[in-house]
């Protein structure tokens, strides 16, 4: 994941569950595309497998590191969109997937805000989505997207074995998850006059590279001089650590975090969910619970006294 900010305030001292880099445009360049493709080529060689990559003609694309166990194919760029499996829905889902994250979110915070029995509100809802909030729905969108969609999306371009290919009556639709009923719950005045298709396409047209140009190139290696600049610094902050004002999240005590399980548990027994999310909670639970517990390992002589000789 690609922002702005190089150290984002509300990520001190939190678990960031996915890789993070930064630049002043929030674009995939070549030297993080590198960065990346050479740590997937050892992931992969740890595994023992090879596999081959499908890359479209991005700028950032334009890289040749030396791989061992990942092979890079370009598709043609005149018949990019039509083979590309990434456009052929997965994209799509995803996007949806962590839309419908961001509609419950902006649901359970204006129901909140909303008049108790009392009859008295707390005040307007805080609708800003921190970055780490952002981070997090990204992370569990993407996990979201079932294994069948992306095979059904490279089977839909054709990229499949001879006795696999889809059948004259086959249609291979990959449909999003339809999330109608989630957006009929937000209240109008706070969704900015927007409609549901304008919210899902707000960043159809979003720049996520750059041209190959010999001014991008220039402006990329400045870029990252100054970077190296400031890393070998005193450290003190400047206006690129700073992102828009978000407050550093509280540390949750172990004490508090076993709380919270327990009610989660209370919560799912209630409602008669399946046992098995009351299970992972509980093992959830132990976890939690070694953490809590003394690391020293304490004998029963400490409480009564050695026997004597």
């Amino acid at each position: 994941m690609i922002g702005l900010s190089k150290k984002p305030t509300c990520f001190k001292n939190q678990h960031i569950p996915v890789r993070y880099r930064s630049n002043k445009k929030a674009w995939m360049t070549c030297d993080l595309f590198e960065e990346w493709l050479l740590e997937f080529d050892s992931l992969i060689e740890a595994q023992g497998r090879k596999v081959v990559l499908l890359l479209d003609n991005c700028s950032a694309h334009s890289v040749n590191p030396k791989l061992t166990s990942v092979e890079l194919m370009f598709l043609p760029s005149n018949t990019t969109t039509g083979l590309q499996p990434l456009d052929a829905g997965v994209i799509v889902n995803f996007k949806v997937l962590y839309r419908r994250r961001m509609l419950e979110w902006l649901i359970l915070a204006i129901d909140r805000a909303a008049p108790g029995t009392s009859g008295h509100a707390d005040g307007p809802p805080d609708l800003n989505i921190s970055l780490l909030k952002a981070v997090r729905f990204v992370y569990g969108a993407w996990y979201e997207v079932k294994q069948s969609t992306i095979y059904n999306c490279f089977k839909k371009v054709g990229f499949v074995r001879q006795d696999e290919l889809p059948q004259p009556t086959e249609t291979n639709t990959v449909e999003a998850p339809d999330i109608t009923e989630l957006w009929e719950l937000v209240p109008t005045g706070d969704t900015g006059g927007a409609s549901m298709e304008e919210f899902l396409t707000a960043d159809s047209a979003a720049s996520f590279c750059d041209e190959v140009t010999d001014e991008a190139i220039a402006e990329d290696v400045l870029s990252r001089q100054t970077a190296k600049l400031c890393d070998s610094g005193d450290g003190s902050s400047n206006s690129d650590e700073i992102d828009s004002g978000t407050l550093t999240p509280t540390t949750m005590s172990t004490q508090s975090a076993l709380s919270s399980i327990d009610s989660l548990i209370d919560f799912m027994h209630a409602k008669g969910l399946p046992p098995v999310f009351a299970q992972q909670l509980e093992s959830m639970h132990t976890v939690v619970v070694k953490l809590k517990l003394p690391q020293k390992q304490v004998q029963i002589s400490d409480y009564f006294g050695a026997p004597n000789p």
